[in-house]
């Protein structure tokens, strides 16, 4: 089973934060939108961790069979960009999408390296949607799954003195979660790959479940 991963980058101010979400084929397409998203994965690095502790976290997370061949997208924002270098460095064994958040209003995307640039609130405007849609879920026992309600509470739309919309948690506040969850989902509704109905989440007896990280399938 591959999953869609979202990756948000950060050590001082926010913590780290990695989400995995299941893509379910809608039959019938509820408000444009074709797809359900179900969170199998939600993991928050502890504030101040080293990078290179977090790609080794990363990559020992990524190398777990459930979710070997899963694509990610990882913020390449700021700090991110020499913190993506290392994890592709480390060659975990997904396909890595490097994501630019952008206050502007174009998507580019470059086929070669993967490279996504696009807007921060093209991805907070498909959150809104999922979530008025019902199309993006999580069983109420998964790991982190308080947490990430309270740092959805405290998401709000900021107005600059120019003018322009600017998007987080609260002063004082965490947005991590809501961030690796925003980056998941974008990168499933525009990069992918195949169409997955039919996908179902294992059993305990396909050996999968015991043995996937924290998170996953519970």
């Amino acid at each position: 089973m591959r999953l869609l991963l979202g990756h948000d980058l950060g050590q001082a101010a926010d913590p780290s934060a990695l989400c995995g979400v299941e893509r379910i084929k809608l039959d019938k397409p509820i408000f444009r939108r074709r797809y359900r998203y179900v969170i199998r994965l939600l993991e928050s690095y502890p504030l101040g961790m080293s990078y290179p502790d977090q790609v080794k976290r990363t990559c020992a997370t990524l190398a777990h069979p459930a979710l070997k061949g899963s694509r990610c997208a990882v913020d390449y924002t700021g700090v991110g960009r020499p913190v993506f270098d290392m994890l592709k460095d480390a060659r975990p064994p997904v396909l890595l999408f490097p994501v630019l958040t952008t206050s502007g209003h174009k998507v580019t995307y470059d086929e070669i390296t993967r490279e996504i640039h696009v807007p921060k609130t093209e991805q907070v405007s498909l959150l809104q949607v999922l979530l008025q849609a019902d199309l993006l879920n999580w069983h109420p026992k998964l790991g982190l799954a308080k947490a990430l309600k309270e740092q959805l509470a405290k998401f709000r739309v900021k107005i600059t003195k120019a003018k322009n919309e600017t998007f987080g948690a609260e002063s004082g506040s965490h947005d991590d979660l809501v961030s690796a969850v925003m980056l998941a989902c974008y990168l499933g509704e525009h990069f992918g790959g195949g169409d997955p109905a039919g996908i179902v989440v294992p059993d305990a007896a396909d050996g999968v479940v015991g043995t996937a990280p924290a998170g996953v399938f519970h």
